[in-house]
This record gives structure tokens, sequence and C-alpha cells, in this order.
């Protein structure tokens, strides 16, 4: 297997029936007449399986989905994390406190929005990831839309899922002892499908600058983002009996 990069760089995803309830007191009917009324119980199941199955499409054709409890959920993404520092303006030691997770928790709900949802891969990102930017960048990430995740391979992946993931936040600390700005280094790499049948491996780096906000430490800037996609082409498997053999002789 080796990849051949065809890639972008600098882009800113029981039998009887059951009893019925006598309400009116009737004649005790005839074993012929209780034979006669008698369902197969095979006729009952296929019954009951064709009520359900009507029931599910015009659920899904009606888009509320969400009230199909069996539907499998997948599980959120999370970025595995990496080192964390602080430079501080006072203190030789200073504490990160829950800086480096509450960045890990903005960055994975975000990637989870740009690379895993499903919306990503053919029209555009959830409305729901610029929630994890401030208001005032907001706006950019607006404009820069698929940009900021898979940018042209939208509307041409089939599916996705995350191989590796590498968080690194580093803080600034100012003369009070107060993380005032962080900035989360990132490298992600996912293996998709293409609707064309390629198989095709993602690697994204980039950085995020990262501002606290009301308790809650949200993307302020993205400066720097460079994605390449490498396709993988499989080696051709060698037929049965070939290659050499070799052996000792006297």
């Amino acid at each position: 297997m080796g990849p051949e990069r065809i890639a972008e760089e600098g882009l800113t995803a029981g039998p009887d029936a059951p009893p019925v309830q006598v309400v009116n007191q009737v004649p005790i009917a005839t074993r012929t007449s209780r034979m006669r009324r008698r369902r197969p119980w095979w006729a009952v199941g296929i019954a009951v399986v064709l009520i359900g199955a009507v029931a599910i499409l015009a659920i899904v054709l009606s888009g509320n989905r969400q009230v199909l409890p069996f539907v499998p959920k997948r599980a959120p993404f999370t970025f595995t994390m990496g080192t964390s520092s602080a430079v501080s303006l006072k203190d030789k030691h200073p504490k990160l406190g829950t800086v480096p997770a509450s960045v890990q928790t903005t960055l994975s709900a975000m990637y989870d929005g740009l690379f895993l949802d499903p919306h990503a891969w053919s029209t555009a990102p959830p409305s729901d990831v610029y929630d994890h930017f401030t208001d005032t960048a907001k706006p950019s990430a607006q404009q820069a839309g698929t940009s900021l995740g898979l940018g042209s391979l939208t509307g041409t992946i089939k599916s996705l899922k995350a191989d590796s993931s590498n968080l690194d936040v580093h803080v600034l600390i100012d003369e009070q002892g107060t993380p005032t700005a962080a900035i989360g280094v990132v490298q992600f790499v996912a293996t998709a499908q293409t609707n064309a049948g390629w198989t095709i491996r993602i690697t994204r780096n980039a950085q995020y600058l990262m501002e606290n906000d009301g308790g809650t430490w949200l993307v302020s800037g993205f400066p720097r983002t460079t994605t390449t996609v490498d396709r993988i082409v499989l080696s051709p498997v060698p037929p049965k009996g070939s290659g050499s053999q070799s052996g000792s002789g006297s």
C-alpha cells in the first residue's frame, strides 16, 4: 500500500391469538367456530412487521428521526491530549487549572462537526459549529464556511472516520495569575471513502487562538491551517504460486 499525493494545502466532516376481554355474556363458541376464527401465528407476525415498517418509513420521510430511540448514535470525537504548558508574566511555575480541558472540549466538538458529521460530508458543517467561536470571530468563521473543515472535498465524501489526533495547549498567564489567552495546536488524521470509490487520507494541522468567554474557552482566531489529502492506492495482490523460492542444495 502506498500513498499517492493528490492534496491541496492551505484549506482554511404463542400460536393462539391474544385473549379478548368479554364485556357482554355471549353463547359459548363451539370448537369448529374457534378454529375458524384462529389466525396462524406467522400471519400475525407478518402483520406486526409490516405495520412497524410503514410507521418507520413515515417517520424517516418526515425527517423527524429523533423519535426513533433505537437508532444508534455515533460516539462524539475527542482530541487526544498532548502537552500543556504555560508562560507567566510573574510566576515561574504557573498553574494551568482547567484551561487545557476546556480547550480540548471546544476543539473536539468543533472538529466533530467539521469532519465527522455527515452533513459536513455532503453540504456544509452543521450550524452549531459556529457556537465554538467568540462573537468577534463568528462572522469570519461563517464566511469561511466549508474551508474550516473539508473544503473542496465537501460533497465528495461517502464516509469518514478519525484515525489519530493530538492537541497541545499553550497558555499565557498575566501578572495577576489569570489565564488571558491560549493556543491550541492540533493534528487530525482521518480516512475517508469518496463517492467515486477512492480511499483517501486527510491530515489536518492547525493552530487556534483561544479566549475565555464566561468560563468557556472559545476560538477567537484561526491563523494557520493546512490540510493534506493522500489518495491510498492498494497494491495488487500477486497470484498464488508466484514469487521466487530459494533452497539449499548439496
